[in-house]
């Protein structure tokens, strides 16, 4: 029995040593210093993302504050509906000044072309094929 373990002992050694020279060629030259270099990289990366990821989510909320807006309304003189009056009074302005063609008031008739001799040929062979 006792012989049996010591085999059993050396065998076991023997392939914790092959395990440890197969570890040590899949590691290669991979340390620990540049493994953490890696995962700052990712990390780094994975930041950017999420600062620019938040940036696209909330569009304009932050590129305008309503409260500053208003100073800036109140020191041109106008006030909110002012505003949009002025607007409203500036684009009836512009269309005023357009001179647009008066519209016909009765139905317009198309006249009538005179069907040609191979439009009447080409009719009648039509009809005399789906009779």
């Amino acid at each position: 029995m006792a012989l049996e373990s010591a085999a059993i002992n050396v065998q076991t050694v023997q392939a914790m040593k092959s395990g440890a020279e197969v570890m040590k060629g899949i590691h290669g030259n991979l340390d620990v210093d540049k493994v953490e270099d890696l995962l700052d990289s990712i990390k780094e990366q994975n930041d950017i993302h999420e600062t620019i990821a938040d940036a696209i989510s909330r569009p304009g909320q932050e590129m305008f504050d309503d409260d500053q807006l208003l100073e800036e309304l109140a020191l041109v003189g106008n006030e909110p509906g002012k505003v949009q009056n002025n607007v409203q009074n500036k684009n009836q302005d512009q269309t005023s000044h357009v001179f647009l063609p008066m519209a016909p008031n009765s139905a317009v008739s198309v006249p009538q072309s005179k069907e040609s001799d191979l439009e009447r040929e080409l009719r009648e062979l039509e009809a005399s094929m789906l009779a």
